[in-house]
């Protein structure tokens, strides 16, 4: 699978692609996912951490985390948001 744009925003059928393979346990469709989310959700967790704990807790582990908890648990997403 080609480097995903993290700039580029997917469609619904995209993201039900990815999900799918995801779900069936393909390794390039959570890398895919994670390519194209990890940007915005890194941003996301820097600002909910601020500027205190910043200082004091690694955003990349956070995300890492994030990842390995959804991917955990990605069979009970319903994708209806």
């Amino acid at each position: 699978m080609a480097r995903a744009d993290s700039n580029r925003s997917l469609s619904v059928a995209e993201s039900s692609t990815l999900l799918r393979q995801a779900r069936a346990g393909s390794n390039a469709a959570i890398g895919e996912l994670f390519e194209l989310c990890g940007e915005k959700l890194l941003a996301l967790i820097r600002i909910r951490l601020g500027t205190t704990l910043r200082r004091e807790v690694d955003s990349q582990d956070i995300l890492q985390q994030t990842f390995l908890k959804a991917f955990q648990k990605i069979d009970q997403f319903a994708g209806a948001d």
